[in-house]
């Protein structure tokens, strides 16, 4: 079997970063909370470039934010090629976070890992 190289693995990172555009915040009930455009959204972007393995995606909201109803409690971020996609491309469980407030803040740090040469 052929062994594809790094350059590669750096192509298919950048593919999801430049194609997965699209995070759904989910709550405890399995609910859509809000859906960010990666692109277009200031509370959530790449952290990392495509060099680096696993890719970060950082997010953040809070209770103030317009799309956000209060009280919430998130339970998972999930990441899609659009906004209206049933299609997951993933799904990061996290510790359930509740927002109560408007001042409330919940950030998540979701690492994607892709493959890498041996």
């Amino acid at each position: 079997m052929t062994e594809a190289d790094e350059a590669t693995y750096q192509d298919f990172r950048q593919y999801v970063i430049d194609n997965y555009t699209h995070v759904r915040v989910v709550n405890e009930n399995n609910n859509e909370v809000t859906v960010l455009d990666i692109p277009n959204d200031a509370r959530v972007n790449w952290e990392t470039a495509n060099t680096s393995n696993p890719i970060t995606l950082l997010l953040t909201i809070q209770g103030e934010d317009s799309d956000i109803s209060i009280p919430v409690t998130v339970s998972r971020v999930e990441l899609y090629a659009t906004a209206n996609t049933s299609t997951r491309r993933y799904s990061d469980p996290i510790d359930n976070a509740t927002l109560n407030a408007s001042g409330d803040t919940l950030t998540v740090s979701t690492d994607i890992e892709l493959p890498t040469i041996n």
